[in-house]
């Protein structure tokens, strides 16, 4: 066993039973199942022999095989993915701005004016009926 960061492409690296693939590449020998639903959503095995591609992350779910490294690190498709993501959460497109700002004053107006109608209500019919108001000012204001 060598730690991940001495692995360089090329090497060939020993996958068992239970094990996740610590790296891209092809498998050199052996056959098995691995699941890939990390990585593709893929729910169902899928099955493994010389010369398929294989991806780091994936589990390896039943014979033992050995794998040619094609890629190691920032190159593997699992920190290209990492990196993706992370670029898609810092960035906010233009109609996520304006629907924040939009928010910002929408949801305090919408409990004001439900506010203003239950308490005009309440000095005319008491209190069951205003409640009644501003809960449907609230429910009908608040569908969009």
């Amino acid at each position: 066993t060598i730690p991940i960061e001495a692995v360089i492409v090329g090497f060939l690296v020993l996958v068992k039973p239970g094990e996740r693939i610590p790296v891209d590449g092809k498998v050199e020998e052996g056959v098995s199942s691995v699941d890939e639903s990390m990585i593709s959503g893929e729910s169902l095995p899928v099955s493994k022999n010389k010369d398929s591609k294989v991806t780091g992350g994936s589990l390896n779910l039943t014979g033992t095989f050995k794998v040619r490294v094609d890629k190691v690190g920032e190159e593997s498709f699992l920190s290209q993915m990492i990196d993706l993501i992370k670029e898609a959460q810092g960035t906010k497109i233009p109609i996520q701005a304006l629907a924040d700002r939009i928010t910002l004053w929408f949801v305090p107006t919408i409990i004001t004016l439900a506010l203003v109608s239950g308490i005009i209500w309440y000095f005319q019919f008491y209190l069951y009926l205003p409640l009644l108001v501003f809960i449907y000012h609230l429910f009908l204001l608040c569908q969009a």
